[in-house]
């Protein structure tokens, strides 16, 4: 018996190195081709690899493996459901009868109050065409818009429904329904649930901040959100396993979080508007688009734009601490909430400067 790696005494020592190497090239070969294949199953839904890895900001984490995702529970999705109106263009008819086309279908929004106001995402909004718009509920019942509230930075509408006047019960009936209630801030990897096509699809939910894309943007600006793992339509909306709104889908798979809808209801409800607390300036977080200053990375918030000129704070300043506590986008609403002055430490030409600063509705 001779060792594998000595050839025998009849075998060439050149034919037995070429055909080492051929059994190396053969193994790397069929290796790369199941890899390939694997990959390509991956991206095409096929299959999903069991306890995926990925890095995030905190470390690695690990994702939860996508056929071990629950559907949402029978209960909460007929409770859900009763919170959903199908948003049409226009009523269709024939001349006979009266219809709603799928090709008018422009989304979903969903109840906030029993009297009748509802939210939806809306890039653009005319309110001029909107009146002609139908709404329908989950139990069959047609409404139409009244009243409008359109929050351009925030991309949502906000509209006030009531039944048609040729209905034949002008009963609000949603008002037996349960009003949305909203998730809190998600901090780790979530199993949510996404309304594609009439049906709340599993996902999952990413943990830490991904940015929504506008840069620069009002301080207060909505600038961060959570971002879906998966392909899922521009506009729909997200819950968690309790049905709690988690928010719409922006653009890229990244979700508006609800929360800021819960912020600014009390303004359209009382003012009829939207108004966002303000230090008058345009910029960006670190958390979007990282900052640097002197060769290291810096938190907090870089003002590109300073809306009110002549004020304490300058095109180029970077505000490091708000109220005494590290700027982050997730506090910025509580600290100008309210408030008629506020404290700031800001970076400028390399040094810390302490400022305090008005703050304003914009």
């Amino acid at each position: 018996m001779f060792p594998p790696h000595i050839p025998p005494p009849s075998v060439s020592i050149a034919h037995h190195q070429m055909w080492f190497r051929f059994k190396i090239f053969a193994t790397v070969l069929i290796a790369s081709l199941l890899s390939g294949l694997v990959g390509a199953a991956i991206m095409l839904g096929w299959i999903w690899p069991v306890g995926l890895v990925f890095t995030n900001q905190g470390g690695v984490v690990t994702l939860l493996n996508r056929s071990g995702l629950n559907e949402l529970a029978p209960e909460v999705t007929a409770a859900v459901n009763q919170e959903v109106l199908t948003i049409y263009q226009k009523l269709g008819t024939d001349g006979l009868t009266r219809f709603l086309n799928p090709a008018d279908k422009i989304g979903e929004a969903m109840i906030l109050t029993s009297d009748g106001w509802a939210v939806f995402p809306a890039k653009d909004f005319n309110v001029s065409a909107a009146r002609g718009w139908q709404l329908l509920s989950s139990s069959g019942q047609l409404f139409i818009i009244t009243q409008s509230v359109y929050d351009g930075r925030a991309g949502l509408t906000y509209v006030k429904i009531t039944r048609p006047a040729s209905a034949t019960t002008t009963a609000l009936e949603f008002t037996e329904a349960r009003s949305v209630t909203f998730a809190p801030r998600l901090e780790s990897i979530s199993q949510v649930y996404v309304l594609v096509k009439g049906v709340w699809q599993s996902a999952v939910l990413r943990s830490g901040s991904a940015g929504l894309g506008v840069i620069p943007h009002l301080d207060n600006e909505p600038a961060v959100g959570y971002a879906l793992d998966g392909v899922f339509p521009t506009g729909a909306s997200v819950v968690d396993g309790g049905g709690r709104l988690v928010g719409f889908i922006k653009k890229d798979n990244i979700v508006l979080p609800g929360v800021i809808i819960d912020r600014l209801l009390p303004q359209v409800l009382s003012k009829g508007k939207v108004a966002y607390p303000s230090l008058g300036v345009q910029g960006w977080f670190d958390d979007e688009q990282p900052i640097i200053v002197g060769g290291q990375r810096q938190s907090g918030f870089a003002i590109s734009k300073v809306l009110t000129p002549g004020g304490a704070l300058r095109r180029g300043d970077v505000i490091t601490m708000l109220n005494g506590e590290a700027v982050r986008p997730d506090m910025w609403w509580g600290a100008l909430e309210n408030a008629k002055n506020v404290s700031v430490s800001v970076l400028r030409s390399g040094k810390v400067i302490e400022l305090t600063v008005p703050v304003m509705e914009l």
